[in-house]
């Protein structure tokens, strides 16, 4: 795992690729969209392919939060002013209960941590950063096509499935290696994001204060969690007031469709027993989508058998949806993937990079998300003695002025049989971990050692050839 980086090489030097290759990107979401930035920066040619029309358009959405790390990384890449002013930062965190609205403590970052790992928390409407992505790429010279019935075949040297979790490609992975298609096991819950614009909660004494507030939500509750954030409006709405996301976590009954429509007495029929303000705000919402959240195993192959195909993103790994994380590993996806081609003289190295990304990938991933997952389940907690043993945990933090999520103490964690301290180090470890340093320790530890070896063979071979020669052309003089 790397460890966190110096603020110099939150810059990095940037070369091309001695040997340019063609790839396809089959998806325009988060993942395939940094894919193409990040490849067409060094040098790489790139064909997206995006079934959405409309997928260039900051279309009213909801939040995410985008993680430190992957901040460092899309400000490398060359988007650090426009990130900046289309995101609000978030030093920390308020803790509350779901029900009671009590304050169970605050969580503020160490920012000389953040500013020696280069990036921060900060938040954002997904619409617009989806824009922002896609507008660096066509800046890079990339023209997204929209994917049409015409029978046309487009050949690459690599092909990228970046189309999510219904992937094509990830389909015809699984049919090479005669795995049976891989099913979505429901988890028995709804996540629903919720977008209310800034404008609406003007007037309402209890909503305004929420614009003072520079931290946000993490809120706590009975079998069910949420996040609540300020956003602010896309550059190009006209809009001045920050927006409100809510990224709520329900008990859920069968799973339905994904981001399907909900209207908002649906939405505040499911809420259950919830603080007033957070009703108010759904009331006030413009847009719900609910998705149910599910969970399918991991892949042990993301290659073609036949190599030159490669899954990334949630075509490869999901995480539930709304998670902190989502937008995080697909930027470390491909900021992981670029580090590799960058070093790409040779069409041999091809296939070699594509299985040193699964390789590096998998076992991060797998540690991304039982964090995930644990994080979430330490929200959702049922009523109980360990939602009760959590609390006064909290409260005890409180009451000796410390952060949230810090301890003086080895005291016990309610979730997983972890400590604070434990939880606290993983956090660090993930806000500091850099995808494009775990790259280049691959190609130090293993990719020049191969590369050595295989000039080696080669100058074995040559020199093989040369005395063979050198023999056939003395061979009539020889007594």
């Amino acid at each position: 795992m790397s460890g966190p980086s110096s603020p110099a090489s939150s810059e990095r030097s940037l070369h091309h690729a001695l040997l340019s290759i063609h790839f396809i990107i089959v998806g325009g979401g988060a993942s395939g969209l940094c894919a193409a930035l990040s490849l067409t920066r060094i040098g790489h040619k790139v064909t997206l392919l995006e079934q959405d029309e409309t997928f260039e358009q900051a279309t009213q959405s909801g939040g995410c939060i985008i993680p430190p790390n992957t901040v460092k990384l899309l400000s490398r890449w060359g988007i650090r002013d426009e990130l900046f002013v289309m995101s609000n930062e978030m030093p920390g965190m308020y803790l509350t209960k779901y029900d009671t609205d009590e304050d169970m403590g605050t969580h503020v970052w160490d920012q000389e941590f953040f500013k020696e790992i280069g990036g921060s928390i900060r938040t954002i409407n997904y619409g617009a950063l989806r824009k922002l992505l896609c507008k660096a790429v066509v800046d890079q010279g990339v023209s997204p096509l929209v994917t049409l019935e015409s029978g046309e075949t487009l050949r690459a040297d690599v092909v990228l499935g970046a189309d999510g979790q219904d992937s094509v490609v990830r389909k015809l992975l699984l049919q090479s290696e005669e795995i049976e298609e891989d099913v979505h096991k429901y988890l028995g819950r709804d996540v629903y994001s919720v977008f209310v614009p800034g404008e609406s909660m003007l007037g309402d004494p209890d909503l305004e204060k929420l614009f003072q507030e520079s931290l946000f939500h993490s809120v706590l509750g009975d079998g069910r969690a949420m996040y609540a954030y300020r956003i602010p409006p896309p550059p190009d709405s006209g809009r001045k007031v920050d927006d409100y996301a809510l990224n709520m976590f329900l008990p859920g009954e069968e799973a339905g469709p994904r981001w399907e429509p909900i209207e908002n007495s649906v939405l505040l029929d499911r809420m259950g027993n919830c603080w007033d303000r957070w009703r108010k705000l759904v009331q006030r919402a413009t847009m719900i989508a609910k998705s149910p959240m599910t969970e399918r195993p991991l892949l042990d192959v993301w290659v073609h058998e036949h190599g030159r195909v490669l899954v990334i993103g949630d075509a490869a790994h999901v995480f539930y949806p709304c998670s902190i994380q989502n937008t995080g590993v697909a930027v470390c996806d491909a900021a992981t993937l670029a580090q590799l081609y960058q070093h790409l003289h040779h069409h041999r190295q091809i296939n070699v990079f594509l299985n040193a990304f699964q390789d590096i990938r998998p076992a991060r991933i797998k540690y991304m998300r039982a964090l995930e997952f644990g994080n979430l389940n330490y929200q959702m907690m049922s009523y109980g003695p360990e939602q009760e043993q959590r609390d006064k945990a909290l409260r005890e933090r409180k009451r000796k002025g410390l952060n949230a999520l810090e301890s003086d103490s080895e005291e016990e964690d309610a979730v997983m049989g972890t400590n604070i301290t434990s939880r606290w180090e993983s956090a660090l470890s993930t806000f500091a971990f850099d995808a494009e340093e775990e790259a280049d320790k691959w190609w130090a530890d293993w990719g020049s050692l191969q590369e050595r070896a295989a000039f080696s063979n080669i100058n074995t071979h040559l020199s093989i050839e040369v005395q063979h020669v050198e023999q056939t052309i003395e061979a009539p003089n020889s007594p």
